[in-house]
């Protein structure tokens, strides 16, 4: 009897490791008259991997897509498929725009990248096994692998290769979003550390929660702007929108008004680790400019103000060498310094600061969903302006000491918070989240608005705030 259970433990132990352990084998036939009749043959170990290992990842989405992506690893190189049938042809496609077969090589005892070679066809693939823990194809064709410098120098032949594959047969979750009927599991087509990665579908119907709710409160501002294409000439005062590709497109039109629907487009990506924290988005923002004149910048008289300016370096040089040399001190030096450059500025007065025209020519509009500013960043004067509004702080603008300006800038609360005031003034803010509450929960919104002071007086009175609390209804 013991002598039997240990045989059943030695079976298992070996159908373990047979499970944990993939391969990757090929054979390539050259076919190249120069080196017609060689053969390159791979066969390399695959080691097991973990289900938060991306760079081997492998999955079927609920609409029988499946999803390959092999990136590095020993002699594997890109893979990267997207087919819901067994068999598929693969062609090779530069910047990785579709599906790829990319192998890494070595020839006479130099690394290679073979992918197919599209003057001869496609490599065709055929799933023996697409499971959650275990993926195993086999790829045939015409391939083709690079010794030069130009296509001439390319080797060319035939594969016939077997890839496979075991990992944990599990995926990452997100939480399900409060109220929606939606599949919490992370399909991540699209994985960056830096980046970001593909949300689940719960994490994407709380993008759209926040799409569809920020979409009729900033659409407005469209109308007080015209769309910076890079063609037409905008006369003074004309204001532009300027679109940033890290900003969410306010311009698009909505097109669901059922979040949870399974079959909405991908909204945006999420941070890599977003499923382990509240959600938060910060990207929506608007950015417009106001043209400005700018003969009114230049000086009274050029020549006078470059002929003051060089006496002004000269002075400062020589002064400073008193300074080094002990024979002043360096407040004296800085009192002359000074004078002479009070005396330059005095010269030009009526000119307008270019320095505060730029910033006050300028308009951003953003929204932070689930914000957690620091207290400092909240200091200000209250207002009651924006009816619904948990707050709304108001920061005038001012001159450094360097010369530049910081923006007139207005913070629009909805949701819960503490506020501590003194009088009419902000002393601290802290958001307010129940312990425990649903990672995909909406709990609040900060609108900032900054720019010129008449620019952002005219976004206050454009938005649309009682579009706001819909946000936080979460559903």
């Amino acid at each position: 009897m013991k002598k039997y259970f240990l045989l059943i433990l030695l079976a298992f132990t070996i159908n373990c490791y047979a499970q944990k352990t993939g391969s990757i084998n090929f054979t390539i036939n050259i076919t190249s008259p120069s080196f017609a009749g060689r053969t390159v043959v791979q066969n390399a170990v695959q080691p097991y991997t973990k289900y938060t290992d991306y760079n081997a990842y492998w999955f079927t989405k609920p609409d029988g897509e499946r999803y390959v992506m092999i990136n590095g690893g020993k002699n594997l190189g890109i893979v990267i498929l997207r087919n819901p049938d067994n068999d598929a042809d693969i062609a090779y496609q530069d910047s990785y725009r579709g599906d790829q077969l990319d192998l890494e090589m070595r020839y006479n005892g130099s690394p290679y990248s073979c992918h197919p070679d599209n003057d001869k066809g496609p490599v065709h693939i055929h799933y023996n096994t697409f499971t959650p823990g275990e993926l195993e194809f086999t790829f045939t064709g015409p391939v083709t692998f690079a010794t030069g410098t130009n296509t001439s120098d390319y080797i060319k032949g035939n594969i016939n290769g077997t890839i496979h594959l075991c990992r944990d047969a599990m995926y990452e979750k997100s939480v399900v979003a409060p109220n929606c009927n939606c599949d919490p599991t992370i399909y991540a087509s699209y994985y960056s550390p830096e980046v970001g990665r593909t949300p689940s579908a719960c994490e994407n119907a709380v993008l759209w929660r926040v799409y569809n709710a920020l979409h009729p409160a900033f659409y407005p501002l469209l109308n007080i702007a015209i769309t910076d294409d890079g063609k037409a000439k905008f006369t003074e005062g004309t204001i532009m929108y300027r679109q940033d590709h890290s900003m969410v497109d306010v311009t698009e039109a909505l097109e669901t008004t059922d979040a949870c629907n399974a079959a909405n487009k991908r909204r945006d990506l999420v941070s890599v680790d977003a499923h382990t924290r509240l959600f938060n988005q910060d990207d929506y923002k608007m950015s417009f400019m106001q043209s400005v004149n700018t003969d009114q910048f230049s000086p009274k008289n050029p020549a006078e103000l470059q002929a003051n300016m060089v006496k002004m370096v000269k002075l400062s040089d020589s002064l400073y060498k008193l300074v080094i040399a002990k024979k002043m001190s360096s407040e004296d030096a800085n009192r002359q310094v000074n004078a002479a450059t009070k005396a330059i500025n005095d010269s030009q007065k009526g000119v307008p600061d270019i320095h505060q025209a730029e910033v006050y020519a300028h308009l951003d509009v953003s929204a932070r969903v689930n914000a957690q500013y620091a207290d400092p960043q909240f200091y200000g004067q209250l207002q009651h302006n924006v009816p619904g509004a948990a707050f709304e702080i108001y920061r005038p603008s001012v001159k450094y000491s360097d010369g530049n300006w910081s923006p007139f800038i207005k913070y629009i609360g909805f949701g819960k918070f503490n506020i501590v005031k003194a009088g009419d003034q902000v002393k601290s803010i802290a958001p307010v989240v129940t312990p425990g509450t649903n990672k995909l929960a909406l709990f609040n919104v900060v609108i900032e608005i900054r720019g010129g002071k008449d620019l952002v007086e005219t976004a206050t009175s454009t938005i649309n705030f009682a579009a706001v609390p819909a946000l936080l209804n979460n559903n």
